[in-house]
């Protein structure tokens, strides 16, 4: 079951990563907290399938209930086509594993989280996933 609980905060540690209506400041925020960065997408990750070491069949079965649900939304779709885009795809299962790499999981589980609790996503949320995928 995907856990809709979880809050990102990786992205707040990695200056690099755009922030949500840019809601933080990162003059002050040292280079080297890349690594915690890394390791709280590792740790985040995990925790949006209950796991506390990687489970690839777990991982699989719950991103494909999880696609299955948002794929036919038409914001969304552009989305994931975008994604799988960025390695000359068109299938949107890649696409989707894409969206949940290190530099858009934060941004894509923000979508998926609205999606499942309200049945659609806020414009502005999608416009800065597709805007983040370059």
């Amino acid at each position: 079951m995907y856990n809709t609980k979880v809050v990102c905060t990786y992205n707040y540690y990695n200056p690099e990563l755009p922030v949500f209506k840019s809601l933080k400041d990162t003059s002050d925020i040292d280079p080297d907290m890349e690594d915690v960065s890394s390791e709280l997408y590792k740790s985040e990750f995990l925790q949006l399938f209950g796991l506390e070491t990687f489970d690839n069949t777990i991982i699989q079965n719950t991103m494909s209930e999880v696609l299955d649900k948002i794929k036919d939304y038409p914001p969304f779709l552009s989305c994931l086509q975008k994604g799988a885009a960025k390695i000359m795809s068109q299938d949107i299962q890649v696409g989707f594993m894409i969206l949940y790499s290190y530099h858009y999981f934060y941004i894509t589980h923000l979508c998926v989280i609205e999606f499942l609790e309200k049945g659609s996503i806020s414009e502005d949320k999608t416009a800065f996933l597709l805007n983040a995928i370059k």
